[in-house]
Parts: structure tokens; C-alpha cells; sequence
């Protein structure tokens, strides 16, 4: 699509997650798996010659699939996630990532990257990438919480960061939503790995498949990880935080 599909009023109050409201002669619909689909001059005719690429973006009566889950308020469309990045849990229910994961991220400065998963297990875990820079050089005129102190190491932020994921977690609605461990990794995303896209923006899958291992060692499988990295458990109620050697 092209330039746009929405646009916010610039004299109304900007909501968080909203995008405002269809420009003239575009329309925009939810369909029943609340995935957002548009209709308009400024969605493309199609792909040249890609029979099979244009049946997986365009319905059957000639809507955009944009692969984002949305909905439509009073104050125009939010944005939700990406339809490719909720999951089901073992026990059925859904859960959307992207939440937790911006809660997290706003809590802790140090903290650059942030991917919830759990797809057919009973709760989800996180992987933790911090601000290798920051911990190198700590900004010491930085306190976005008090008490918050400023880490030098994976450990100082594993210790510090054990607060601020528990009060993540409690201000996540859904009790099945919440993390129960989260694994923080000495390593960065990058391009080279494809675990950042040209746009330097994350790579969900590919992240997920690069560091499978310590998936399955936050869930107790006993596999070897590469990477340096300290583990903090939650029991949503008490922390109990513990660091996993280097295999």
C-alpha cells in the first residue's frame, strides 16, 4: 500500500497504538481472526506474474491482507500485532507477545530487544537482549525508576532487571500471559545473522531459531548454549533468579 491507509487528526489527542482513521477512498475492515484488511487506489494491483504470492495477500472479493490483528475504535484503528507473532499456549488460550515485550522494554533502558514465546508449551518465556553499549559505558545521568541503579555486567543487569520484569508481568491483565522466566543473552541481532531486517527492525523467527537452545533450557530441556546468559525465574508472586554457566 502506498503512501498510507490512516491518518490521526493532528489537533486530536494522540492515543497509544492508534493510527487514526481511513484517508478519503480507502476503506478498512476486521475480519473474523481480527486480522486488518484494506481496500483503495493505494493498494497495488497485484504482483506481475505471481499467481501464488497474490492469493496469500488479497481475499477472495479483493481485499489487502496486511497481516497485522487490529481493531477499530471511536478514535480510529489500532494496531494490535502482527497476525504471525500470537501464539496458543498448550492450554488453548492466545497470547499476544508484543504487549509484554513493550512493557519491558519501556521498564529498563538497558534492556534493546525484547521476544516473548511459548507457542504449545503451558507459559510463556522471554529472550533479553540488552544495550551491549550501555553496559560498556553506563549513563549515569539515566534513572527511569527509583532506585534503578546503572549495571556493568550481564549479572548487574540480571539482578536489576528481576524487578522490573516482575512489575512487567503485573501489568499484564491475563494471568496465562504472563513470563515465567526470561533468559538475558550476551549477544546482539544483527544483519549479518538476519536477525534484524534491513529496516533494523527484529526478526521474530529467526530469532527464535537461532537461539532455540536456550528456549528448551528455560523449559527444561538439558541442551548446550553457546552464549553467555543469566536466567531469571518468576513465580509471578516471589523472584528467584539464577545465572546458567556457559556450556
Amino acid at each position: 500500500t502506498s503512501p498510507c491507509c490512516t491518518l490521526t487528526e493532528p489537533t486530536l489527542k494522540r492515543v497509544s497504538g492508534v493510527v487514526g482513521k481511513p484517508i478519503p477512498g480507502v476503506s478498512i475492515r476486521i475480519a473474523d481472526d481480527d486480522e486488518i484488511q484494506v481496500k483503495g487506489p493505494n493498494v497495488m494491483v497485484e504482483y506481475y506474474n505471481n499467481d501464488e504470492a497474490n492469493d496469500g495477500v488479497f481475499t477472495e472479493d479483493g481485499w489487502y491482507r496486511t497481516g497485522d490483528v487490529g481493531a477499530l475504535t471511536e478514535t480510529g484503528l489500532k494496531l494490535i500485532s502482527r497476525k504471525d507473532r500470537i501464539f496458543k499456549l498448550s492450554n488453548g488460550e492466545k497470547v499476544v507477545p508484543t504487549d509484554l515485550e513493550k512493557v519491558i522494554e519501556l521498564k529498563c533502558h538497558y534492556v534493546q530487544h525484547v521476544i516473548i514465546s511459548g507457542s504449545g508449551e503451558d507459559h510463556p518465556v522471554a529472550l533479553i537482549f540488552p544495550n551491549q553499549k550501555m553496559l560498556e559505558k553506563p549513563d549515569y545521568q539515566l534513572s527511569p525508576e527509583d532506585g534503578c541503579f546503572c549495571p556493568r555486567s550481564l549479572n548487574e543487569l540480571g539482578k536489576c532487571l528481576q524487578g522490573c520484569l516482575h512489575d512487567a508481568n503485573g501489568d499484564i491483565k491475563q494471568k496465562f500471559s504472563k513470563i515465567k522466566s526470561a533468559a538475558i543473552i550476551k549477544s546482539e541481532l544483527s544483519l549479518d545473522d538476519n536477525t534484524l531486517t534491513p529496516s533494523m527492525k527484529v526478526a521474530p523467527k529467526n530469532v527464535l531459531e537461532k537461539y532455540k537452545a536456550h528456549l528448551q533450557k528455560m523449559y527444561g530441556k538439558d541442551v548446550p548454549v553457546e552464549e553467555e546468559v543469566y536466567v531469571v525465574e518468576l513465580d509471578i508472586k516471589n523472584n528467584i533468579a539464577r545465572k546458567i554457566v556457559q556450556d
